[in-house]
């Protein structure tokens, strides 16, 4: 047992004296160092507390080269292989863990290093992972990278350093966030190799960066990391299809599916001689084949091994010659484009007196024999034809960009550009508005495309819950220059007009309100109009799901806009209760009121707060003084004594009239309120007689009189 407030120092001379005790026939036992878990070496002046909590253990090994070594490969024993192993293990920990305490920079020859220790990283070992991360991090610099990249001598150590971030990738970054920080450290340092990001790509490897992205626990940096990595290795191309491309491309593209006669079509093109083999020049000579069931027998077995490669269809415009259609099929099988202009275009069937090689070239009509691949194929780019919902189109001048306008006047004569608006385009501009996965430019590019489709695209925003939260970010960016700025309102005006009911719940719930109350100082002048608009509209259109807590939260905010839109909401909704709620739904309303009446009746008292939203106070302490049930609350908190001071105040008409309306109603049937009314308003009966006062006024003051 230790204390926690004793030293590391006086935790290793209890140790030893512990060690002494057990073994007193051995030699003194020397503490040298103590790690923690992730075999950090511990100062001699740490407490104890502050490393280790209750129940933890020390465990206390010798010194790996001064005893076990000896042990293990002095004696005359033979050792067996599994203690070997372990040795081995052993042996690798302590010196990976050793090198993490080294000043690995002063360490010339780099490449040395890394040859040394990068093949330790093929294991699954989770301590040995980590300190490898934390030297490779020490030992990746552009030089080392360069070098990797441009000297062929180190082929194969880059393969070997691929095979170990592949590694990593798919076993070890979701079982530790240390591991996870460290390897996308190295592999972003490693996309600046060429043949790093050509080699890397893997199927299995960039799923699992990307399943790690979406995980709730990441940060926000930690995913931008990882999209930048993405898109670092997919930009890329992939050097395994350039080793041998120019040889051997037309074989090696599709295995065993190519047809003899493929090959044969190919190395005649290479040799000059396309046209002497599909026999151009002479139409009286035979085809390829000696018969015609020779030819169909290829045919079908053809067909049968090429049912399950996909060949894209291209737009109709484009036209292929004879040449060139048989190039694309027979040299890119698997990344072709062919078009068929028969198909698309419903053209005429192929001409029976062709020769039996130009029935094997020539795509079949769709009134003919047409493969159900080809036939799935047409239906599948009709399709997606439909999917696109290509609905309208937009003009863009390409010298009429928003941050250059100024500079090109000369070019104003230039027609726009037309050009077609789909809701695809849509969704990839809304994905680049967040904030989280995108940096500022990126936004202010999706800011000035979304500016120039914005007439087509506000009812497709209004139409999906994901564009439209998407759009509700720009509220929240405060810091963009001019250009940007025009931008981001004409999108936000756009936004508001056509704002739907279903949207204003949406961003209701999406706490959009108080996260502009929040940024609502920072933003330009220019924009504080369009958040008070949008503000407005929402509490108007969202008006039965927007509970009374939340209004109450709005009407205590520093903003007083905002102070006014939301108080003006609690007075409808307590009319509303009071007039055409049911009974169990006025009984909810009391409950919740009741405990705000202090804040209404400080409201209405208060001389910090506009005119405007003082009267919409009074008037919700009015509508909640013709429920019994709040009455009592009113009169006991003084709401009689803020309508009385809402009386003499000459300067607030409206209120004026509000607060006298409010009297007549509360004091009636009530002689002992009645009294202690009158006699507080004495003067205000004096200038109703002298007809002073407003002639509303006038009257209930009178018919508080009489009554």
């Amino acid at each position: 047992m230790a204390a926690p407030n004793m030293t590391i120092a006086q935790l290793k001379k209890k140790i030893e004296n512990e060690m002494a005790s057990v073994y007193p026939q051995d030699d003194p036992y020397h503490v040298g160092t103590i790690k923690d878990s992730t075999n950090y070496n511990i100062t001699n002046g740490t407490l104890v507390g502050e490393v280790f909590k209750h129940g933890d253990t020390i465990d206390v090994y010798p010194d790996i080269y001064e005893v076990e070594l000896n042990a293990q490969f002095s004696s005359n024993k033979h050792s067996s292989s599994n203690d070997l192993v372990g040795t081995l293990k052993n042996v690798h920990y302590s010196v990976v863990s050793k090198l993490t305490d080294t000043y690995i920079r002063e360490y010339d020859d780099k490449l040395d290093l890394l040859q040394s220790v990068i093949s330790m990283g093929l294991t699954n070992e989770l301590h040995l992972v980590q300190n490898l991360c934390v030297v490779l991090n020490k030992i990746f610099n552009a030089d080392l990278i360069r070098i990797l990249d441009e000297h062929p001598k180190v082929n194969n150590l880059l393969e070997l350093v691929i095979l170990v971030m592949q590694h990593w990738v798919k076993e070890m970054i979701d079982k530790d966030n240390f591991v996870l920080n460290n390897t996308l450290v190295i592999i972003e340092m490693l996309c600046k190799s060429y043949g790093f990001c050509s080699r890397f790509k893997n199927r299995d490897c960039m799923e699992k960066l990307l399943t790690i992205s979406k995980q709730p626990y990441i940060n926000s940096s930690t995913k931008q990391q990882i999209f930048r990595i993405v898109h670092a290795l997919n930009s890329s191309t992939s050097l395994h299809a350039l080793n041998h491309y120019e040889l051997s491309r037309f074989d090696n593209m599709r295995g065993s599916v190519a047809d003899p006669l493929e090959r044969r079509i190919a190395s005649s093109l290479l040799k000059g001689e396309y046209k002497d083999s599909l026999m151009h020049k002479s139409s009286s000579s035979t085809g390829l084949y000696s018969s015609k069931s020779l030819a169909n027998m290829h045919m079908h077995d053809y067909d049968q091994r090429t049912k399950n490669f996909f060949t894209p269809v291209v737009k109709k415009e484009l036209v292929f010659s004879d040449e060139e259609r048989i190039l694309q099929k027979t040299l890119f099988p698997e990344k072709t484009q062919m078009i068929y202009s028969s198909i698309l275009s419903g053209g005429q069937s192929i001409s029976q007196s062709k020769q039996y090689s130009l029935i094997y070239i020539r795509p079949p009509s769709p009134k003919g024999a047409l493969s159900k691949f080809l036939r799935s194929t047409v239906e599948d780019v009709i399709q997606r034809q439909k999917e696109e919902q290509i609905k309208d189109h937009y003009n863009i001048h390409p010298y009429k960009v928003t941050y250059l306008k100024d500079a090109y006047k000369v070019l104003d004569k230039y027609p726009p550009i037309k050009l077609p608006y789909s809701t695809n385009l849509l969704n990839d501009y809304c994905q680049m508005l967040h904030p989280e996965i995108n940096n500022r430019d990126v936004i202010i590019f999706a800011m000035h495309q979304i500016d120039r489709i914005i007439e087509h695209c506000v009812q497709d925003i209004m139409t999906s819950t994901e564009r439209f939260l998407a759009v509700l970010k720009l509220f929240e960016f405060y810091n963009f220059p001019e250009n940007a700025r025009d931008s981001q309102i004409k999108i936000l005006d756009y936004t508001i007009k056509y704002l739907t009911e279903e949207r204003a719940v949406d961003a209701f719930r999406n706490e959009t309100i108080m996260r502009i109350v929040k940024c609502y100082k920072v933003h330009h002048p220019s924009l504080r109009n369009i958040l008070q608009r949008f503000v407005e509209r929402v509490i108007d259109l969202a008006f039965v799901v927007i509970d009374l807590p939340k209004l109450i939260n709005l009407a205590i905010c520093d903003i007083t806009s905002f102070q006014e839109v939301a108080m003006k909401a609690i007075m409808v909704k307590s009319d509303i209760f009071n007039q055409q709620g049911s009974q169990s739904a006025k009984e909810t309303m009391d409950i919740e009121m009741h405990i705000h009446i202090p804040f209404l009746v400080d409201c209405a008292k208060s001389f910090r707060h506009s005119v405007q939203f003082k009267n919409y106070s009074l008037q919700t302490i009015a509508n909640c003084a013709q429920r019994e049930y709040l009455k009592g609350h009113i009169l006991h908190h003084g709401g009689v004594e803020a309508f009385i001071d809402g009386l003499k105040d000459l300067h607030n008409v409206m209120g004026n009239r509000i607060c006298a309306k409010a009297l007549v109603a509360m004091t009636e049937n009530d002689s002992s309120l009645k009294g202690r009314v009158v006699s507080a308003i004495t003067p205000e009966y004096k200038m109703a007689a002298l007809n002073e006062h407003d002639s509303v006024v006038n009257s209930y003051l009178r018919l508080l009189l009489n009554q």
